[in-house]
């Protein structure tokens, strides 16, 4: 695996755009308990695009309806931020993803048959890199995937889709809703397959954990 590129002091990316818990509690402790209002992250952006490949399979269907508002405020509030959910196929949300959410449910309504089917990962990623790579991996690039890593596919595509993106200099983050979850272990076939190209891993499996998503 390739060591991370150097990057600049207080060089970040905050994925989530609502509200910081931590700093507010502290003013909320810090003024005997008077609360006057939550207090809003810090916009320190690190340069470049960020993709997001997102797992809207069958055994992400729970998952769904915390992700959507989540990443629809992610595209409203950064620049250059793609959306791209798969399941048996696909789909190029970008552009819906930057209109008012009642045009996102729309879209996701038309688009029935992309949602809660099967998925194969490395499929779909390969599907991404073929279709959208040309335009998107250039230059500074982050490639967010969500998704639980079950798949019906093999562990080579996964890997060798993967290692494409990593080719054109990308930077590849994963999150995992389960993260989280006591005794869990990144241990199916295309997680362990993806190690070796994963440069960080976020939980993804509450608001509070999007709340936190910090790319760094």
């Amino acid at each position: 695996m390739r060591a991370r590129r150097p990057s600049r002091t207080r060089e970040f990316s905050y994925l989530a755009v609502g509200p910081d818990i931590r700093r507010t509690i502290r003013q909320f402790v810090r003024r005997g308990g008077l609360y006057v209002g939550s207090v809003r992250r810090r916009k320190l952006t690190r340069p470049g695009r960020l993709v997001v490949l997102w797992d809207v399979s069958g055994s992400m269907a729970e998952t769904i309806p915390l992700y959507l508002p989540w990443l629809h405020r992610v595209a409203l509030s950064a620049r250059d931020v793609g959306i791209f959910p798969f399941g048996v196929r696909l789909e190029d949300l970008t552009p819906v993803m930057r209109q008012p959410y009642a045009n996102v449910l729309s879209a996701v309504a038309a688009t029935s048959d992309l949602w809660e089917g099967g998925t194969q990962l490395g499929a779909a990623i390969d599907e991404w890199n073929v279709r959208h790579g040309a335009r998107w991996l250039r230059g500074r690039v982050t490639v967010l995937i969500i998704s639980d890593g079950w798949d019906s596919g093999s562990k080579e595509s996964v890997a060798s889709a993967l290692r494409a993106i990593r080719a054109r200099d990308a930077r590849i983050v994963w999150m995992h809703p389960l993260l989280r979850t006591p005794g869990f272990e990144l241990k199916t076939r295309a997680l362990v397959a993806a190690k070796p190209y994963v440069d960080q891993w976020l939980p993804g499996g509450t608001p509070i954990d999007l709340d936190q998503a910090v790319i760094s």
